[in-house]
């Protein structure tokens, strides 16, 4: 024996087939009663009886029952659910146009299609994109090797008419031939990178200098490519080497830094203030201060004017008051500033022409020097930093301008100012003068990474700060002015107003827009605009 027991066959159950006309009764046309007596009805017949239909005592007639769909769902599982269905991950009938339960709840019953329907679908744009760049590539190649072969027959026709040419249309010929040569011996990715002799391309991912090689070169660093700096740096290589120079004669490039009219690579001079609290006369600081505000505070609106304006008379009324060192550093930038302007300007009435040094050795000292950095920013600090980098970038210090307008950036950010400030607790107008910061201090890295070509500190993308109103601080208080700082949408509506006003059309050709537009402006905005 094997240890296995026969297998008896035994008959498999046939499954009736799934039709909506499925129903269990035995009486249903496709299923005949079992007969037990194994004798067939129609062929069994009673002695004494007539077997003709007419005979039987009690006849009748077999009516096949009507079949209807069934209102009741299968209670096995469906091939496909529904979209509804699969999302409530609920049970489906799979009636067609809509289930049962999509009707009961009254939703719209949609199918869908299948998932190799739905990657069939998706599948079909790749698919012929992918044909299309085929079919351009192979011409693409069949193109270029036909431009090879034009090329090649230019090249030995004209070293088959090379002896008989005069000497000028010769020296043209090997100039044409050697710079062909020369650009065809390098591989495509070094043309990238270099399309022509030691020509740069715009789009720089490489240096060739070494920047911690000396002094001048240390001062001013890295240059970028859309810099003025490296713009007159190609043209001095284009004017020194042009096409007849042979490549073997060609020299090193010279540093970026021997084209610079930067002042960086002059030190500052290292002034020695004893006295850090020192100030001079009230009617010498009132000229200065005034100075500053006419000059270089309508572009430049780092500090608050009013507010500033009512501390510095406090200051200069009460000899005693002895403000905080980060407020001295502030004051000291503004008079630097003022008398260098003075200094420039030609309107040395008031001061001397080392002042404007004095004052900035004083305010680096008290608020920017190294002792200063270790401590946490606040919204002084900010200013100081910003106000030391417009200084030093008004006596031609363009990268120490850049690095401290970095930190000055890094210090903004450190406080949120490159964000809308939505706190109760701060005054619209103190946040007006936050916003005001910020862009200044924004503006201006602009400006330097311009100048310099590198990368700025910050993107707009960080920064959700609106734009500043265009009104005078002294009219912040004014309850319309007011109306407009405090409403964010007011405000915005309009920074868009002015933004688009370039590209509007004049007063006396408004498009029915704008003037609908000015009608429906809330009283404050009208009485502003009036």
């Amino acid at each position: 024996m094997s240890g296995k027991f026969p297998r008896q066959s035994h008959p498999e159950p046939s499954e009736p087939p799934e039709q909506e006309g499925f129903t269990y009764d035995w009486t249903a046309p496709g299923y005949t009663q079992p007969n037990v007596l194994g004798v067939s009805p129609a062929t069994e017949t009673i002695p004494g009886h007539d077997p003709r239909p007419d005979a039987f005592l009690n006849p009748k007639v077999a009516i096949p029952r009507a079949t209807f769909p069934s209102p009741s769902s299968n209670s096995g599982r469906v091939s496909r659910a529904c979209e509804n269905c699969r999302e409530q991950k609920a049970k489906c009938s799979g009636h067609r146009p809509a289930c049962h339960r999509c009707q009961d709840g009254g939703l719209r019953c949609s199918y869908g299609d299948r998932k190799h329907e739905r990657m069939r679908k998706s599948d079909a744009p790749c698919h012929s994109l992918l044909l299309s760049r085929m079919s351009l590539t192979g011409s693409s190649c069949r193109q270029l090797e036909e431009l090879s072969a034009q090329v090649q027959s230019y090249e030995s026709m004209l070293r088959e008419l090379y002896p008989h040419l005069n000497p000028s249309c010769a020296q043209l010929v090997d100039r044409t031939l050697g710079t062909t040569s020369v650009k065809s011996a390098t591989t495509l990715g070094d043309q990238d990178a270099e399309p022509g002799l030691g020509y740069p391309s715009p789009a720089i991912d490489y240096t060739e200098e070494d920047f911690n090689r000396e002094g001048k070169v240390q001062s001013l660093g890295f240059v970028g490519e859309h810099s003025e700096i490296a713009w007159l740096h190609r043209l001095k290589w284009d004017i020194d080497h042009d096409d007849t120079t042979p490549v073997g004669e060609i020299a090193d490039r010279p540093a970026v830094s021997t084209l610079s009219y930067f002042q960086d690579d002059t030190d500052i001079s290292n002034i020695d203030v004893l006295d850090l609290s020192a100030r001079p006369p009230s009617h010498v600081s009132d000229k200065l201060v005034h100075n500053y505000f006419q000059t270089v505070h309508p572009a430049f609106p780092i500090i608050g004017k009013t507010i500033f304006l009512g501390q510095y008379r406090s200051f200069y009324s009460n000899p005693s008051l002895r403000p905080g060192y980060r407020w001295m550093a502030m004051l000291n930038l503004i008079f630097a500033l003022a008398a260098r302007h003075s200094l420039m300007s030609g309107t040395q009435s008031v001061c001397g022409p080392d002042d404007d040094r004095v004052y900035f050795a004083r305010a680096w000292r008290l608020g920017v020097g190294p002792v200063t950095l270790l401590d946490h920013p606040n919204l002084q600090q900010v200013q100081v930093e910003g106000l030391a980098s417009f200084y030093l970038l008004s006596i031609g210090q363009v990268n120490r301008s850049w690095r401290v307008i970095g930190t000055a950036m890094r210090s903004a950010v450190a406080m949120g100012l490159n964000l809308r400030s939505e706190s109760d607790r701060i005054a619209h107008v103190s946040k007006e003068t936050r916003y005001r910061v910020w862009w200044a201090l924004f503006s201006l890295d602009t400006v330097l990474c311009v100048m310099t070509g590198r990368p700025p500190t910050t993107s707009e993308v960080f920064c959700t700060t609106p734009l500043p109103v265009p009104y005078r601080e002294e009219d912040y208080w004014d309850e319309n002015v007011m109306s407009v700082i405090s409403d964010q949408d007011l405000r915005t509506a309009l920074a868009t107003a002015l933004l688009s006003h370039n590209m509007s059309p004049g007063p006396t050709e408004a498009s029915p827009m704008r003037q609908r537009r000015c009608r429906d402006q809330s009283p404050p905005m009208r009485k502003l605009n009036s």
